[in-house]
């Protein structure tokens, strides 16, 4: 038998509802987060999509690889979307890139980032609808009075977090952190084979305002950004024997405007120079500290340029022999040899700069042991060990569309390469 809502229950309902967001503001405004249980956020969503949950959490399913991770880590799978959302109406933005400054996110910021679009069905869903409708009403009453009217740039982040035996999952591995918005909502999804994975909030200063772990479907945290920092602890299997993993769902709000943008290198602090400088007698001894500052960064450029030269023709060459010669061609037979690799997608242009520099920090020392490669032949120093570079430095083209591997042999006494810390 159907039972049927009278409209006095639907009232009821609807009114203890709104009593819910009033008191989740209430605990935002005065805590910096609130905290709510699947049970609570069940009666919240019970008309607003709750019904489209099955097939919203069985979207983590099919996530794409984060290939962001500056840690090298492979254990971050994601898809992104963005909306504009406001009182009554949510609008999908064209997909786009997610862009944090390194001031929020110092791991993987100061880039603008390509992550795998979330599906239109699941863009479409009703409770991806219905928790976005939430999130804006309850950051609409935690607003100050007489914010900004316009309407809220929301993102959506879908995460997947995964971990195995001896290989703990990050869900924060940039550490207690701000985001960089107004408001963030974050939303368990699914919690399988984890141990650990407390979620830590802290004020400005690093004092701990509070800890809980999200271990039910639907358990929740709403957070004033612009007050608090928050981080999750790395997770483990409980049995070692199987993989982990951790689905959230991330909600973040800021105002509609312009986005943040990466900084136009040089170009902006020279502006910034420019507008600053004060009149009169100050003023000419500002421009004369600026212009002796240029000086000093030219004259290091140009110095830069007269080392290189040497520098190059001193790196160490791998064994070959001429097979062939045709005019200004050779056709070699290199010795077996280990080579540090790059493989990237993206048009081309982009994607042999992206290779260069994930080769760069990783023969440099930016590897989890701080193994350094020399531009001179093989040098040893105590503390951190140098790892010989030698040439050439290839690119070829993949099976990825628009992409190219980059690759660099590493010096004869080298039999592995390091991890790089940065990968594409």
């Amino acid at each position: 038998m159907t039972s049927i809502s009278s409209p006095s229950t639907d009232t009821h309902a609807g009114q203890d509802v709104k009593s819910a967001f009033a008191r989740i503001a209430e605990d935002i405004t005065r805590d910096g987060f609130a905290f709510r249980s699947g049970k609570d956020m069940r009666s919240i969503m019970r008309m607003r999509g709750l019904d489209a949950w099955p097939a919203f959490a069985s979207s983590w399913d099919d996530l794409g690889l984060d290939l962001y991770m500056a840690d090298g880590g492979r254990y971050r799978r994601r898809r992104f979307a963005a909306f504009a959302a406001s009182s009554g109406a949510v609008t999908r933005k064209p997909h786009q890139p997610h862009y944090q400054s390194r001031d929020h996110n110092p791991l993987n910021g100061g880039i603008e980032r390509w992550f795998t679009p979330v599906s239109d069905s699941v863009s479409a869903n009703g409770f991806t609808r219905g928790i976005l409708g939430v999130c804006t009403t309850i950051f609409d009453v935690a607003s100050p009075a007489g914010a900004n009217g316009a309407p809220w740039h929301a993102e959506m982040h879908q995460f997947r977090i995964e971990a195995v035996s001896g290989q703990s999952g990050l869900p924060t591995p940039e550490g207690a952190h701000r985001d960089g918005v107004d408001w963030v909502c974050v939303l368990l999804v699914n919690r399988c084979n984890v141990s650990s994975g407390v979620t830590q909030i802290f004020d400005p200063e690093g004092r701990s305002l509070g800890e809980f772990t999200l271990t039910e479907p639907l358990d929740a945290v709403f957070l004033d950004d612009r007050r608090v920092r928050h981080g999750v602890t790395p997770i483990v299997p409980l049995d070692p024997g199987l993989k982990a993993s951790r689905d959230v769902l991330v909600l973040t709000f800021r105002r509609d405007g312009p986005a943040p943008q990466p900084a136009p290198y040089m170009q902006g602090p020279v502006r910034c120079l420019r507008r600053s400088l004060p009149a009169g007698g100050e003023s000419r001894k500002m421009r004369r500290k600026y212009m002796w500052w240029l000086i000093a960064v030219v004259a290091v450029v140009l110095l830069g340029a007269a080392l290189w030269g040497p520098i190059v023709s001193n790196v160490e060459q791998p064994k070959y022999q001429v097979v062939e010669s045709r005019g200004n061609i050779e056709i070699r037979d290199y010795a077996p040899m280990i080579v540090a690799e790059a493989e990237v997608s993206g048009d081309r242009r982009d994607a042999i700069s992206k290779g260069f520099r994930i080769i760069a920090d990783c023969i440099f020392g930016n590897n989890p042991t701080a193994q350094k490669v020399a531009m001179t032949a093989p040098v040893s120093q105590q503390g951190s060990e140098k790892i010989a570079m030698t040439a050439p430095v290839t690119q070829q083209a993949t099976g990825i569309p628009g992409g190219c591997a980059l690759s660099c042999p590493l010096a004869t006494r080298w039999r592995r390469c390091p991890r790089p810390t940065i990968l594409p």
